[in-house]
């Protein structure tokens, strides 16, 4: 989707250049209507498993992602580092999160 690489901030994943963007008030670009059709399934997925939970406990599953865990060995809970992550590790958890849901689905077709 994008080019570009999160970093293991110690509040969570970031993708430094967006961030930066955003501090600045210059995001306010929207994407392209190609963009938005390519990838509205995404879009609509995270929307529909994520936009009603509290900030919170996004900050916890950011958290509790291995690859910001990996990433963030060696470095202190304070320590403000920039560390970048390994898209291999992101994708992993993809995948288990994924896995997760499909097992989730599957148990609730039995009640």
């Amino acid at each position: 989707m994008f080019n570009a690489t999160f970093h293991a901030w110690m509040y969570g994943p970031v993708l430094p250049s967006i961030r930066s963007l955003y501090k600045r008030d210059l995001l306010n670009d929207l994407p392209s209507e190609e963009s938005i059709k390519r990838y509205q399934p995404i879009f609509d997925e995270v929307f529909k498993e994520l936009a009603s939970t509290k900030t919170i406990m996004l900050s916890a599953i950011s958290h509790g992602e291995k690859s910001w865990k990996k990433a963030r060995i060696g470095y202190g809970k304070y320590d403000e580092s920039d560390v970048p992550m390994k898209l291999e590790d992101i994708i992993e958890d993809a995948m288990s999160y994924k896995l997760r849901c499909q097992m989730l689905q599957e148990l609730n077709k039995g009640r």
